[in-house]
């Protein structure tokens, strides 16, 4: 089959979301992050704190037919304090705040020719577009195939394994009783039973909040947050952002909902619902209140019977650990690698590299052209 790759404008990017979420979900892409709606929204909320370029590349069939596309921007950056042209995948500035992170990212490709895609994807990068590095933050490992490997060790490229995580999610698909009876006594004792005892402290009261991003739920869930994190979690811009996805399409629906003990926020959350999965991005109580249960997890349960309850199979609770405890590694019974990663082409930036993970003995993955 023949393929092209071309960059398409801006314009065009924006009119095209009914094929960019077919080819998502064709793909097997992550519905939320890489969906049309989210990156959108993404874009236009950060453009000018990211000083980037849009630069969204495209691969057609002989029908021209959307099957590939790679979402990036180049922006000017700087490494050791020497200045470069990074290309960052969209929807993520990479190691600076302000901005809302996006996970599980990848190179959309349809999944039957993904390695042919990916390979005129990356190709035409590489030939066509002055660029130092190539940052993906939060990539799938899963969907880092040879071919990827093989196109980058082909150009020589530096590969560096920065970071490494674990995102945790919960298999909804059987059923909430049949997830219940998969928890351990104690967990199942501090999701679930614990709700008789939170009653017990006092008027409980469980709200949604609709519209859901409303100046209430923004000023409770900053104040949470900044009694358990020691500061705010949502800035301005991050509220137009999460108004403009809530806009975006049906397709899309945020949902805030707060837990209320005697008129006063005990606990408060950010969940998005798209097609059969439901993601939770925020998840704030109050530690001071001494109501001799665990807030958070009773708070978690409530959600998690909610999405079950309208048929949702996957709910994700994304990246990372808990604050104090690793409380997804009881709750949840899906864990995936993820992992961000540095493409470095420049041969000096690459030597400086190569000595920072000497000396400093960071982890990383070096490729050269014949190694893969």
């Amino acid at each position: 089959m023949i393929l092209s790759v071309q960059r398409i404008t801006e314009n065009h990017w924006l009119n095209m979301r009914d094929d960019w979420n077919r080819l998502v979900e064709k793909g097997g892409a992550n519905p939320l992050f890489m969906s049309h709606e989210w990156l959108v929204a993404w874009w236009e909320t950060y453009r000018l704190i990211t000083k980037g370029q849009l630069t969204i590349l495209i691969c057609t069939d002989s029908k021209n037919e959307l099957v590939g596309a790679l979402p990036i921007y180049f922006s000017p950056a700087r490494r050791r304090g020497i200045p470069i042209v990074a290309a960052t995948f969209l929807g993520n500035i990479w190691r600076r705040n302000g901005a809302f992170i996006s996970e599980h990212q990848e190179i959309l490709a349809l999944a039957d020719q993904r390695k042919e895609i990916i390979l005129e994807l990356l190709t035409d990068l590489h030939k066509h577009y002055r660029w130092h590095e190539l940052v993906l933050p939060f990539y799938q490992i899963s969907s880092t195939d040879s071919t990827f490997l093989d196109t980058i060790s082909k150009t020589g490229a530096l590969l560096r394994l920065t970071e490494l995580n674990t995102s945790y999610s919960i298999s909804l698909a059987v059923g909430f009783e049949a997830y219940k009876r998969r928890l351990t006594y104690n967990t199942r004792r501090r999701m679930f039973t614990y709700r008789k005892r939170l009653k017990l402290a006092g008027t409980i009261e469980i709200l949604d909040h609709n519209p859901p991003v409303s100046s209430y739920w923004i000023s409770e869930i900053n104040t949470l947050m900044k009694g358990r994190w020691g500061r705010n979690v949502l800035n301005d811009l991050d509220v137009i952002f999460l108004t403009k996805l809530s806009n975006s399409s049906e397709n899309i629906k945020v949902i805030t909902k707060t837990i209320a003990l005697e008129g006063q926020p005990l606990s408060s959350s950010l969940d998005i619902r798209v097609r059969k999965s439901q993601f939770n991005l925020l998840l704030a109580f109050d530690e001071s209140l001494s109501t001799k249960t665990s807030p958070g997890l009773v708070h978690l349960g409530y959600l998690i019977e909610s999405a079950a309850n309208v048929l949702i199979d996957k709910y994700d609770l994304l990246v990372g650990p808990g604050k104090q405890t690793s409380y997804k590694e009881s709750i949840c019974d899906i864990k995936n690698p993820v992992c961000t990663l540095q493409i470095i082409r420049s041969p000096w930036l690459k030597a400086m590299y190569r000595i920072w993970d000497i000396l400093f003995r960071r982890q990383t993955i070096i490729k050269k052209e014949n190694e893969l």
